[in-house]
């Protein structure tokens, strides 16, 4: 007998309800690594090749509350595709840009399962040879409170974001909402690399940020790409209450900006690999002359 879509939904999702609480149980989800001091390290390794499946998205990232565009998210694997072993493919449909659709942008938040004042994180990315930058998008990040982005200006005691973003000729930059930005939207701080990402190949990125001490500007954003050091700001003001913490790692990407301009005018992809986050010690580079050394493969 075949079921209305009503129901068709009610057991689907009765069933995910059942599901997510016995692997709860099973799994510890919420639990992390950066609970017990350690570097947290998330590659996608045992993940079956082929669409990313609620279950790999769940077990990878402990257990996101909910997630938007896994129909966007592929894992693939092969020496073109992966910097090693498998890797997430974030796939951006010809014509759509912002993240106002559930099945139209790539966004989860990963509970880090503690709040921090300062936390390293860092990934590995690549661009094809023949992506288009149009007018730019955006990158994961980290963020505390309620996240504050799309033009919602934080007032040093709801929330604040720090994510990465390519501009319209390539070039890489840290977007930040805080208190005292300039405008409506968050601020753009330029990476030092001398012109645009070079495409084809694979970057690491690392970044080291540190909450201010409410009522002091001691808040700081340093950035390396691929062993260098290309961004370091200073004397910033995140937060004014000590209970706006580091707490989650905004896993977001998608062009834009808004509107027809912004949008990519092909299918375009980027590949994440070794994802990695650590309270105490850079998980990647430490300085210049380690570049060699952290960039092989773990």
């Amino acid at each position: 007998m075949m079921l209305s879509p009503f129901f068709t939904k009610l057991a689907c999702g009765f069933a995910l309800f059942i599901t997510t609480n016995a692997f709860s149980g099973i799994f510890d989800f919420g639990k992390t690594p950066l609970q017990k001091g350690e570097t947290w390290l998330i590659n996608f390794d045992s993940d079956d090749v082929g669409p990313y499946s609620w279950l790999q998205l769940y077990l990878d990232w402990s257990g996101p509350k909910w997630q938007m565009g896994r129909n966007l998210v592929s894992v693939v694997e092969g020496e073109d595709l992966a910097f090693s072993g498998k890797a997430l493919q974030l796939t951006y449909p010809a014509g759509i840009s912002s993240c106002k659709g559930r099945k139209r942008c790539i966004n989860w938040p990963v509970d880090l399962g503690i709040k921090l004042d300062r936390l390293y994180y860092g990934y590995r990315f690549k661009m094809p040879e023949n992506f288009e930058f149009i007018k730019g998008g955006k990158l994961p990040g980290v963020a505390g409170g309620k996240g504050n982005a799309g033009g919602q200006v934080p007032t040093g005691r709801d929330g604040w974001s720090v994510r990465m973003m390519w501009d319209g000729k390539g070039r890489l930059v840290q977007y930040v909402y805080h208190p005292e930005q300039k405008g409506q939207y968050g601020d753009v701080l330029y990476l030092d690399t001398g012109g645009a990402i070079e495409l084809g190949v694979w970057h690491t990125v690392q970044t080291l940020v540190e909450l201010n001490t409410p009522g002091k500007h001691n808040g700081r954003i340093i950035t390396w790409l691929d062993g260098k050091k290309v961004l370091t700001k200073e004397k910033m003001r995140f937060r004014d209450v000590n209970r706006l913490k580091i707490s989650r790692f905004q896993f977001i990407s998608f062009f834009g900006g808004n509107g027809p301009d912004w949008a990519p005018r092909k299918d375009e992809h980027i590949y994440i690999d070794d994802v990695r986050f650590s309270a105490k010690t850079p998980p990647f580079y430490t300085d210049d002359e380690n570049k060699n050394k952290s960039d092989s493969a773990e």
